[in-house]
């Protein structure tokens, strides 16, 4: 879901290329990326993938005086973040070695930390609005900013999602080990949460459009005042499907 690559023209995006095995010195690495920022100061997007990059410990006065608003770091060897990150909205670390995400900026909108080895996801920032955490080891998704509005977080370890953000509108939670949820933020419009272990599925909100509730254990759906155009709900164990909206456009319960 790398969408806010459709914000930047490519004149406005920096990438550090791949110059064969780098010798892990990083004052080396810190000075190619001080010269590239400094030679392009209007750029706003840079991509760091694939250069080996062990850890983030780049002086935050690097980023000086310059644009940089987002920053990839994708297919590293990258396992901690020893410095604080510059003032960005974007931050992409997905396929690395991280185990913890510390440093964050606090005008961050949109993380994506998948693929990854992050057990625990604490002191997230509070304008965060995407966050992105798919195929890590996590067990829980505590103190979710207030503002969040998309939350994937599949292929995990979760066994609980509570007091989800109000704002949230999509939410990717399958193939997890989820038994409930306490309650569904009333603006949610689009749930996958199959391959969980659902037992029962309450208080759908009547903003929903899409629910793929697949592969779980439920015996009863009940989709009274709801708005829902797609909904994706075989491999359950189905007494009942209850109050179907005339919205529908597809259904699937085989």
């Amino acid at each position: 879901m790398d969408c806010y690559k459709d914000n930047y023209s490519l004149n406005e995006i920096l990438r550090l290329n791949h110059m064969g095995v780098f010798d892990n010195d990083p004052t080396k690495l810190t000075d190619r990326i001080s010269n590239l920022i400094k030679s392009n100061p209007k750029s706003k997007f840079l991509i760091l993938n694939s250069v080996n990059i062990e850890e983030w410990n780049f002086n935050p006065s690097v980023f000086e005086n310059s644009s940089i608003e987002a920053i990839e770091v994708k297919s590293n060897y990258m396992e901690k973040i020893v410095c604080p990150l510059p003032n960005i909205l974007v931050f992409n670390c997905a396929n690395n070695g991280l185990v913890e995400l510390y440093g964050l900026p606090n005008g961050l909108k949109y993380l994506d930390c998948s693929r990854n080895e992050i057990i625990n996801l604490d002191n997230l920032p509070i304008g965060l609005e995407i966050l992105i955490c798919n195929y890590n080891k996590l067990v829980k998704l505590d103190w979710l900013p207030d503002g969040l509005k998309i939350l994937q977080c599949y292929n995990n370890h979760i066994t609980q999602l509570n007091d989800l953000p109000s704002t949230l509108i999509e939410l990717h939670c399958y193939s997890n080990q989820i038994e409930c949820f306490s309650l569904l933020p009333k603006k949610l419009k689009i749930l996958y949460c199959q391959l969980n272990r659902l037992k029962y599925l309450k208080h759908i909100p009547s903003e929903m459009e899409e629910l793929y509730c697949d592969s779980n254990q439920l015996d009863k759906l009940d989709l009274k005042n709801t708005k829902i155009i797609k909904l994706k709900c075989e491999k359950n164990n189905f007494k009942s499907v209850d109050n179907l909206p005339n919205t529908i456009e597809y259904i699937d319960l085989k």
